[in-house]
């Protein structure tokens, strides 16, 4: 039904009235005029502009044979205008138009694999760095033969990777699904102190500090998980009433404003001791924490799966995963249930992660305490707050069972549990490891270890460059091979089932 909706638009046909326009396209109108008796030449246009259209490719002459063979038949049992639309609404339900094709062509190699055909590489590669169809170079490489070996694929990533007119959002795209720093705008915070809580700003200012790290792209992962750089909200013109400044502890704007893409916003460095990387930034801690506190469990739930690789088994649906709503007690003091035996068992590979990152209220912003419920204060008067007092953060935590003997160990606080994993290889190879899943769509396994150590030795040698990690990547068997058998295309038209 979608398929014949696209094709009546395009025809400018109305199921209820009938035909109302000679076709929206050039190559139509002349076919569909009623004076015109239709020529192989004719039809042969139609379709091969339309196959072009519609799977991003042109046919192979035997496909164009089959679809001509196909029309005339049409045409002649329905005349031209029907016969047409039945026709091009056949060609919208091909596999090939709703789903990208990558089976590879010509023969195995002796390992059973078969290399991405050039028009398929030519989209593997555009859609690995961008949203769109390849542009016209890569369509030029693939018509002269330029797109079949691996420095083939090499050079157009290359060339891509430096074009500023070529759109690269699945890199950007990368860093959103392995922080996962973007949900911060669909946390509801209640009492958020005026001007001084914009999650979308938020994520905005985290979004300017990765791409300022990837202009620089040295120590790519180090810098991600330490950098002391900050971006935040300076620009009064988009946000009158903006405090943002003070989510960083600071009194007042800071200088050196950097103006990108028409966004004005200041690039400062972090109060000493206070940051330490993107798990720092306001944007990702109020992606990781509740409407109303902070959350621990899942803060160390995403270190442990996205730095240190392990995994953490669903909650059993017996348990009752709620913390004590005890609000004379601080959060560390509620996560006391965690501690009984059952529970820890898998909380003690997250609860230590987590915990360090206390220093930061749910709002993101730095603390040396914070603020509960005063037990042995009298009831407060109609219409009063209850009265609070300060409790000193325990921010304490531990690196345990990593894998890496020289990381496991005590932390005081996020800012050193970050430096720690930022110096780890083990954490090197989780990240090598996201970024594969991510660019091949699929988990590793054990036939992809040559891949995974390519990437992550071409990640070393390049000094920490994320590019250098891609195009390893990109350029991998993994990446240009598939196995199986091709499925086979009918020449002849199937018997009748009748």
């Amino acid at each position: 039904m979608n398929a014949e909706a696209v094709v009546n638009y395009r025809l400018r046909l109305n199921p209820t009235e009938g035909f109302s326009e000679k076709g929206s396209a050039p190559e139509l109108g002349k076919l569909l005029d009623d004076k015109t008796v239709p020529t192989d030449a004719m039809l042969e246009k139609v379709l091969y502009a339309d196959f072009k259209r519609t799977t991003g490719r042109f046919p192979k002459p035997e496909e164009l044979a089959r679809w001509l063979a196909l029309m005339k038949k049409n045409i002649a049992i329905a005349g031209t205008t029907l016969g047409t639309k039945t026709t091009l609404t056949a060609m919208l339900l091909q596999p090939e138009v709703v789903y990208r094709k990558e089976i590879g062509e010509g023969k195995p190699d002796e390992n059973g694999r078969r290399m991405l055909s050039p028009h398929e590489l030519a989209f593997a590669i555009a859609n690995a760095l961008g949203d769109k169809w390849p542009d016209e170079t890569l369509w030029k490489a693939v018509d002269a033969g330029n797109l079949t070996t691996r420095g083939d694929v090499a050079r157009e990533i290359n060339r891509l990777l430096d074009d500023p007119k070529f759109e690269k959002q699945r890199i950007m795209r990368f860093f959103h699904e392995y922080f996962s720093y973007r949900n911060a705008v669909n946390v509801f915070k209640t009492d958020a102190p005026s001007g001084t809580h914009d999650a979308s700003w938020s994520v905005a200012d985290t979004d300017m500090l990765i791409a300022h790290l990837l202009t620089r792209d040295k120590n790519l992962l180090s810098e991600l998980l330490t950098t002391q750089d900050i971006y935040l909200t300076t620009d009064p013109f988009f946000n009158k009433s903006s405090k943002a400044h003070y989510v960083y502890n600071y009194p007042e704007p800071q200088p050196h404003a950097t103006t990108i893409k028409g966004e004005r916003r200041s690039l400062a460095t972090a109060i000493p001791g206070q940051r330490a990387g993107i798990l720092t930034q306001p944007s990702w801690l109020l992606a990781h924490s509740t409407n109303f506190d902070n959350h621990a469990i899942a803060r160390g739930h995403w270190i442990r799966e996205h730095l240190l690789g392990g995994t953490i088994p669903e909650i059993p649906l017996n348990v009752d995963a709620k913390l004590p709503d005890d609000k004379d007690k601080t959060l560390r003091q509620r996560m006391h249930v965690t501690r009984e035996e059952y529970c820890w068992k898998c909380h003690q590979n997250m609860d230590p992660l987590g915990i360090p990152f206390e220093i930061y209220s749910h709002f993101g912003r730095y603390r040396d305490t914070e603020t509960v419920l005063d037990p042995d204060a009298a009831p407060p008067a109609k219409g009063k707050k209850p009265a609070t007092r300060e409790l000193a953060v325990d921010a304490s935590g531990e690196i345990a069972a990593s894998g890496d003997p020289t990381l496991d160990g005590p932390v005081k606080n996020a800012v050193e549990l970050m430096q720690k994993l930022a110096r780890s290889p083990r954490v090197e190879q989780v990240f090598v490891r996201h970024a594969f899943r991510y660019w091949m769509g699929r988990n590793e396994t054990i036939n992809d270890a040559s891949t995974l150590q390519a990437a992550h030795k071409a990640y070393k040698e390049s000094g920490g460059s994320f590019r250098a990690l891609m195009v390893s990547l990109l350029t991998s068997d993994s990446f240009l091979y598939r196995t199986g058998d091709p499925p086979t295309v009918p020449t002849t038209a199937p018997k009748k089932w009748w």
